[in-house]
C-alpha cells in the first residue's frame, strides 16, 4: 500500500462536479485521484482552451474516449502540513464545448479574486477525506442567521406595519387607540385590531387600559424597526418600480419587506450570494437551504425571485443555472440592517433546530445506522477510494454465495408466479374489465395486447 505524498483539497463545486459524473466516470475518476495524491500520475500542463488562460493548471482524461476530464493544480502544501504539496481540484467533466474548461476558468478567477465565498478550507490528506467533508461555502451558522433575518422579516413585512409605527413614533410613541384609528383612515377598525395584535406579538407595541381607553405605545424594539428604514428604502427606490400603495419612506419599506416576506426567500438569497457563481438548484438545495424545503419549494421560489429581479436563470431547460442580479447582490446592506435588528430583539434559533437536508442525514446516520444485511458490504466512501488501494473482485461460485437456496425450477417457478401478478395489476388498473385467471405469462392475450 502506497501512502498519500500530497494533500487533497477541491473546489466545493468540484466535489458535485464528481457526484453528477456517471458511476463508471466517477469510479475512474476516484482512481486518478488516488494516483495523483501518490505521486504516481501527472497530467499534461495545460494552457489556452477556448476563451480562457489555465496555464499553470493540468488535466486527466477519465474514459478512453477523452470524453470526461478532470482539472487540477498542484499547489504548495499548507504551512501547518507535512505533506510536499497539495492536488487541488477545480473541476470535472464532459470536454464538450469547453465546458469544464469554462468552469474550471470561471472558480479560479473567483478564487483568484479573493472572493472568500469561493475561498476552499483546506483538508489534508491525515484524515479520511469524504466527499461531505467539503460543504457548500453556506455553514449552518448563516443558514441560522438566514433564518432569524426571515424571522423579523415576518414580524416587520405584514402591510401597514411600518406605517403604523411611523404614526406612534410621530406621537412621542404613545397614542390613545381611538386616535390611531382617526389617524388611519385608510384601514378599518377589524384591520387595525389584526394588525395591532400582530404586532404586539412581535414585541413591537404595548397596549395599556387606562380610563377606560386604551394607549398604544411603542416598545424600545418597536423604536430600533424603524432604523432598517433607509437602508431598505434606498434599495427599494433603486431596483424597485414606485409603490401601488402610499408614499414615502414607509410605502418603499413596506414594499421590500413584502418581497422578502416569503418562506425562505432569505436563505434562498444569502445561499446563492456565498456560492458566488451560477448554481444548478440542486447544488444549494442539500447543504445550504434548511431540511424541510423540497425541490418544489425552492423550485417556486427561485421563479418568484426572477420575477421580483432578484435572480437569474441562464442555461438549457432541465439545466438551468441561477444566479443573483444586481438588484439580489445589493440586498446585502438591507439584510445587514435587518440582521442587525434581530440579533437585538429576536432569540436565537435552538441550536440544531435549523439544519440542512445533509446535517440532517449524516446526524441521523451517525445516531442511528441503518441496519446492514450481512450478505452486502457497504459502499466504500471517497476517503478510502482515494487512501486504500482497490481490491480485486472475487469470483465465488453460487453454490457457495447461497447455500441451500432455491433450485432454479423453484426461481422459474417463482418468476411465473411473480409475472402472473403483473399481469393481473395491469388488467386491474388499466381496464374496467376483471383481472385475468393466473395463468402463464404467455398465455396471458389480454394483458399481452395491452402491452
Amino acid at each position: 500500500m502506497t501512502a498519500a505524498l500530497l494533500d487533497f483539497d477541491a473546489h466545493p463545486a468540484a466535489l458535485t462536479d464528481l457526484d453528477r459524473l456517471p458511476e463508471d466516470v466517477r469510479e475512474a475518476a476516484v482512481h486518478h485521484l488516488r494516483r495523483l495524491v501518490r505521486c504516481q500520475q501527472r497530467g499534461p500542463v495545460l494552457g489556452r482552451r477556448g476563451l480562457w488562460d489555465l496555464t499553470g493548471c493540468r488535466r486527466v482524461y477519465l474514459d478512453r474516449d477523452r470524453c470526461w476530464r478532470l482539472v487540477y493544480q498542484e499547489r504548495p502544501p499548507l504551512p501547518v502540513s507535512e505533506s510536499s504539496g497539495e492536488i487541488y481540484l477545480l473541476a470535472a467533466g464532459p470536454r464538450s464545448g469547453h465546458q469544464v474548461y469554462n468552469t474550471a476558468a470561471r472558480r479560479l478567477q473567483l478564487l483568484t479574486t479573493g472572493n472568500p465565498a469561493a475561498r476552499p478550507t483546506h483538508f489534508p490528506t491525515t484524515r479520511p477525506l469524504t466527499v461531505k467533508d467539503q460543504r457548500m461555502p453556506t455553514a449552518p451558522s448563516t443558514l441560522a442567521q438566514a433564518q432569524r433575518i426571515q424571522n423579523a422579516v415576518s414580524i416587520l413585512g405584514p402591510q401597514d406595519t411600518v406605517s403604523l409605527l411611523r404614526l406612534l413614533k410621530s406621537a412621542d410613541g404613545v397614542l390613545p387607540k381611538a386616535e390611531l384609528e382617526a389617524k388611519s383612515v385608510w384601514m378599518s377598525e377589524s384591520q387595525i385590531d389584526t394588525r395591532l395584535d400582530t404586532m404586539e406579538e412581535g414585541g413591537l407595541i404595548a397596549r395599556k387600559r387606562e380610563a377606560g381607553s386604551t394607549l398604544v405605545s411603542l416598545t424600545r424594539a418597536g423604536r430600533e424597526a424603524l432604523f432598517i428604514q433607509i437602508p431598505v428604502t434606498r434599495w427599494s427606490s433603486a431596483h424597485q418600480g414606485v409603490p401601488e400603495n402610499g408614499t414615502g419612506l414607509g410605502a418603499y419599506t413596506e414594499q421590500a419587506l413584502a418581497t422578502l416576506n416569503r418562506a425562505n426567500t432569505v436563505a434562498t438569497v444569502m445561499a446563492l450570494a456565498a456560492y458566488g457563481e451560477p448554481a444548478y438548484p440542486s447544488e444549494i438545495l442539500d447543504t445550504a437551504l434548511p431540511a424541510d424545503m423540497n425541490p418544489g419549494n425552492l423550485y417556486q421560489r427561485l421563479a418568484q425571485l426572477e420575477k421580483d429581479g432578484l435572480v437569474e436563470r441562464t442555461g438549457e431547460p432541465r439545466h438551468y443555472m441561477y444566479e443573483l442580479t444586481t438588484a439580489g447582490k445589493a440586498l446585502a446592506e438591507p439584510l445587514q440592517a435587518i440582521a442587525r435588528w434581530a440579533q437585538r430583539h429576536l432569540p436565537a434559533p435552538a441550536r440544531g433546530s435549523v439544519t440542512t437536508r445533509w446535517t440532517s442525514a449524516h446526524s441521523a446516520t451517525v445516531a442511528d445506522p441503518a441496519p446492514q444485511r450481512a450478505a452486502v458490504a457497504p459502499a466504500p466512501a471517497l476517503s478510502a477510494r482515494l487512501t486504500t488501494p482497490s481490491a480485486a473482485p472475487r469470483l465465488v461460485p453460487a453454490a457457495v454465495r447461497s447455500p441451500g437456496g432455491p433450485s432454479p425450477s423453484e426461481q422459474a417457478a417463482a418468476r411465473a408466479k411473480a409475472a402472473t401478478l403483473r399481469s393481473a395489476t395491469t388488467a386491474l388498473v388499466f381496464s374496467h374489465r376483471s383481472a385475468p385467471q393466473p395463468a402463464p405469462l404467455v398465455s396471458n392475450s389480454p394483458a399481452a395486447q395491452r402491452r
